[in-house]
Order: structure tokens, then sequence, then C-alpha cells
């Protein structure tokens, strides 16, 4: 049970990486500060498709 918390934590974080580099990309003028501050609810909507499953959006 921990090991499959902890293997969705790290999924969702490589997931929140990616998301803000893809941010950053677009919007090359935004700092990486600023960027942290967007909902992570939005930067887990899409991943590139690398977890079969994506873990559910919990109210932390």
């Amino acid at each position: 049970m921990e090991k499959e918390r902890e293997a969705e934590h790290k999924w969702n974080w490589s997931c929140t990486l990616k998301k803000t580099e893809q941010i950053l990309t677009l919007f090359p003028n935004m700092d990486l500060q600023e960027s942290l501050f967007i909902p992570l609810c939005y930067l887990n909507i899409e991943c590139d498709g690398s977890s079969p499953q994506k873990p559910s959006l919990r109210n932390v």
C-alpha cells in the first residue's frame, strides 16, 4: 500500500515537471517560480500517457 502511494507520488511529480517544462516553453517570459503557482490539477490533466492509469485527483 505504501509503495503504491510512493509510486503515484513519483508519477505525479514527474508529470508536473513535464507540464512545467511545456509551460515554460510556451511562455518563455514566465519564470519558474511563477509557473509553480499554476494549479497542480491543471498540470495533471494530460500526461504523455507513460502511465497506463492516471492517479485520481484528490483534495489535499
